[in-house]
């Protein structure tokens, strides 16, 4: 069986210039603080934040003393070690079932190590499963398996649809998870949105996936940043940066069809979780790199080795006892090409889209210290550029998309998950990776 997810276009209905203009005015609109219908925009939070999404201030203006910022190093590429792998259990017999085709928002339990992710694609439910001690092996076949904790459920209770205007559950996509204290916090984007109707992003509730009516939202968070940049990846902000940076947690989302409406680069802004899961409270997000279709990190429909519309993000880390954001996803490598696999020379994704034959798995490596500028209002958030981009080599590649579902981060072990999606050896399952920064080498 071919992989069953939906097509990645970026062209329909309307000729590729026109989408990007259109996206881009939608975009616009929405940063100005307005909402696509007539619609009122969520609450403003008092974070001091300015309509370019820099926080308090703008570029040019007096900036306060900046703080001090710790003494952490950069990792660089060879201290990116992997420690082993593991498979996913297997469920029931047909190719829909269980967590084939799945993998994606993966989040870390550190009370029960443990691991949630998205089962196949097509249902949209979360699992949880256990740990195992990891293995280096030659074949996936030798890798111990993980068991599973809880069964896969709707976490979102039949609301996931809801993140847009009209609801639209067909196209409403979970994209990152994040567990914090005795919750589990759940961000969707709606996948083709070239009306520009996704409204909210982000929802809570308990780790119980059993339980109902535990939900809270679709929540908008406040400020002038779309939902649709927000709608995806989760992760913790080390202490030591939460004050700099102005949050505890972090959300974004990259790499996804209508260039106009989405951004892109990889995208960061933080939020603070507590006010999530309080239902009292309206959680604010504070963006500190992103980049609109006019500004993206790089030409995005040309074949160059830091970012098109070939490239895809799966997850990112802020890596404890570091100042590194790392971003982790795939690069299209070859010629910049849409329409057809067989019209791009693509042979692993056949169907219509952006192409960029053959792919590698890629990380892209920020310097908290520039986040810390852009909290500060010192630079525009589309104005940061990576310090380093490299190529992440995985166990058991094959020549195929090259997708990686979801990352998750434990702080307290340095341990960073990974899952590779369709990387066991049944091209179906995916695998998890464990890996270790190492400084000292």
């Amino acid at each position: 069986m071919t992989n069953p997810g939906p097509v990645r276009a970026l062209h329909a209905k309307l000729p590729p210039a026109a989408l990007r203009l259109a996206g881009a005015a939608l975009t616009a609109l929405l940063l100005a603080g307005c909402s696509p219908g007539g619609s009122e925009p969520a609450a403003q939070a008092s974070t001091g934040e300015t309509p370019g999404g820099l926080g308090p201030g703008t570029v040019g203006s007096s900036p306060t003393p900046p703080p001090v910022l710790p003494a952490e190093p950069l990792v660089q590429q060879q201290q990116l070690v992997l420690v082993g792998s593991f498979r996913v259990p297997v469920l029931g017999t047909r190719d829909e079932e269980g967590l084939r085709f799945g993998g994606n928002a993966l989040a870390y339990d550190a009370g029960r190590d443990s691991l949630f992710l998205l089962a196949h694609d097509w249902n949209q439910l979360t699992a949880e499963i256990s740990v195992p001690a990891p293995a280096l092996a030659d074949s996936p076949d030798d890798l111990p398996r993980a068991t599973l904790r809880q069964a896969p459920a709707d976490a979102l209770g039949g609301r996931r649809g809801n993140i847009s205007h009209p609801p639209n559950p067909a196209e409403a996509r979970i994209a990152g998870q994040l567990r914090v204290g005795d919750h589990l916090l759940v961000a969707a984007y709606h996948y083709y949105d070239a009306e520009g109707e996704q409204v909210a992003s982000h929802f809570s509730r308990g780790r119980d996936l059993s339980a109902a009516g535990a939900v809270r939202g679709p929540v908008r968070l406040a400020g002038p940043t779309p939902p649709r940049w927000l709608g995806g990846y989760m992760g913790e902000v080390p202490p030591a940066w939460q004050g700099i940076l102005g949050g505890a947690a972090f959300t974004g989302l990259s790499g996804i069809p209508i260039a106009g409406n989405a951004s892109n680069g990889p995208t960061l802004a933080v939020f603070d979780p507590q006010a999530l899961i309080d239902a009292a409270r309206q959680p604010a997000a504070r963006l500190l790199v992103g980049y609109p279709v006019e500004a993206p990190l790089a030409p995005l429909e040309h074949a160059n080795p830091t970012w098109n519309l070939s490239s895809e993000l799966g997850g990112a880390v802020f890596v404890a006892g570091t100042r590194s954001v790392l971003f982790f996803g795939r690069h299209g490598t070859g010629p910049y090409c849409y329409g057809t696999g067989a019209r791009c020379n693509d042979p692993v994704k056949p169907y219509q889209g952006t192409h960029g034959y053959p792919y590698e798995y890629r990380v892209w490596a920020y310097d908290a210290a520039d986040l810390a500028a852009a909290a500060r209002g010192e630079i525009a958030p589309q104005s940061l550029r990576p310090y380093a981009i490299w190529p992440l080599n995985l166990p058991f590649e094959r020549d195929d998309e090259h997708r990686i579902g979801g990352v998750a981060h434990d702080p307290a072990t340095g341990r960073i998950f990974l899952t590779q999606r369709e990387g066991d050896s049944d091209g179906m399952h995916p695998l998890v990776h464990v890996l270790q920064v190492d400084v000292t080498r």
